[in-house]
């Protein structure tokens, strides 16, 4: 009997190590952050600072946006590409990954359908800054994050004007690359 019960227990053992090993690869760490510094672009001066944590609740976004043009709403996005060379911050690409079931309902005519990438808006105050806070529960800072988007190695661009679903995208003021996680 001793014998027909040990190859069982191996592969009982095995299958349990593969399963734990597989889902711990699909969580994300909790308290996880990355971050991005805005650069100007298109001849603006804005700067700043935006911090992405993990939440049990999603991504945790924080922002200070600075020389912002006073009391006005600016669309803010995660786009494609990590790269923010480009004066105009068009070397970012476009929003980040197209949701499925969503067509119809994104920020622009420039980016007509809903996108994982689609942030609220941020508002300026009477001193030109956006600060704030707000949670996104699709997206995640873990790569392999199931159920999520992943924002690491993105970008995060902040645009000259509000969303406008019956509009162009305002041109882009503001890039910053969403650095790898930091533990």
């Amino acid at each position: 009997m001793k014998t027909k019960t040990l190859p069982f227990i191996i592969l009982t053992s095995i299958a349990l190590t593969a399963a734990a090993a597989e889902s711990a690869a699909d969580k994300t760490t909790l308290g996880e952050k990355v971050t991005a510094e805005l650069q100007p672009k298109n001849g603006s001066q804005v700067s700043g600072q935006i911090d992405f944590f993990q939440t049990a609740k999603g991504v945790s976004v924080k922002y200070k946006i600075k020389n912002l043009a006073r009391n006005k709403k600016f669309g803010f996005h995660i786009h494609e590409k990590p790269d923010c060379s480009s004066v105009d911050g068009k070397s970012a690409g476009p929003h980040y990954a197209k949701m499925p079931g969503h067509e119809g309902h994104g920020t622009s005519l420039d980016f007509p359908d809903l996108y994982a990438g689609d942030l609220p808006m941020v508002s300026s105050n009477k001193a030109g800054t956006a600060e704030g806070e707000f949670t996104i529960s699709h997206l995640s800072i873990s790569q392999s994050a199931s159920g999520t988007y992943s924002i690491v190695d993105r970008a995060i661009i902040v645009h000259g004007g509000p969303d406008d679903k019956t509009q162009k995208s305002a041109p882009r003021i503001a890039c910053g690359v969403i650095k790898t996680t930091v533990k």
